[in-house]
């Protein structure tokens, strides 16, 4: 007699098995494992917000990520208490307290109303607030919004999704670019150029708590990447609130 369904602990080697078939993941993967996860929250009244190129991209952001991030309000214990009874999460055998990065099997036999897309597990890393720039209480740097069409699919149409709120997100966007802008990564850059302009006001309205430093790197790069458009670049320049 079969026991209760439990969720998968991997080891070192299954990592890597898991990992290298999470690469690339397509839109519509994302969005059933991000499903998943917030009916898994919701039905154990925990807060949580997405977070990072996920979060932007239910923004209405282009820029393809290949996971999702999600912080929670409880604590590893609590956190892990959730995760192991649920069949399709891979779980890590040994982690920290502060987050935690598992694998969620979508598609094929794993979502019914899915099945033809085919199955792939999805990285999704799990952090606890108050860790990692994560404000401690969860609740206050928290919106809601209503994902665009365009990534609807996974998720139940026209329902609201908590995302940190675009101080938090743009605060940490402008401090990972400050610091890689020199290793040629360009991921945040995207994510940046993307909510400057289309969250302009609420960035004007945030700029003065923004790192100035971190403003004036992310508009230096701007500027060079889109010199042959002075109206758009002087336009950065005061959404960022560098303008003289």
């Amino acid at each position: 007699m079969e026991g209760p369904a439990a969720a998968e602990v991997y080891d070192t080697n299954r990592f890597s098995q898991l990992y290298h078939a999470s690469r690339r993941p397509s839109p519509e993967h994302l969005g059933l494992a991000a499903d998943f996860l917030f009916s898994l929250f919701d039905r154990h009244s925990i807060l949580f917000a997405f977070l990072g190129g996920w979060a932007v991209y239910l923004r209405g952001g282009s820029r393809r990520t290949e996971d999702v991030d999600v912080s929670v309000d409880t604590d590893m214990d609590g956190l892990t208490a959730i995760l192991m009874p649920e069949e399709r999460i891979c779980v890590p055998k040994t982690h920290g307290n502060t987050c935690i990065q598992v694998f969620v099997h979508t598609g094929g036999r794993w979502d019914d109303e899915f099945s033809s897309i085919p199955e792939l597990p999805v990285s999704v890393d799990i952090i606890i607030c108050g860790n990692l720039g994560i404000p401690s209480n969860l609740s206050e740097a928290t919106e809601m919004i209503t994902p665009t069409v365009s990534v609807d699919l996974g998720l139940h149409t026209g329902q609201a999704v908590p995302v940190i709120d675009l101080y938090h997100q743009f605060s940490t966007k402008l401090h990972v670019h400050y610091e890689r802008r020199n290793n040629g990564q360009t991921d945040d850059y995207v994510d940046l150029e993307f909510l400057a302009e289309n969250y302009s006001p609420e960035i004007w309205r945030l700029h003065p708590y923004l790192n100035r430093d971190h403003r004036l790197a992310f508009w230096q790069d701007f500027a060079i990447r889109h010199h042959d458009e002075y109206d758009r670049v002087e336009h950065m320049e005061m959404i960022l609130g560098l303008s003289s």
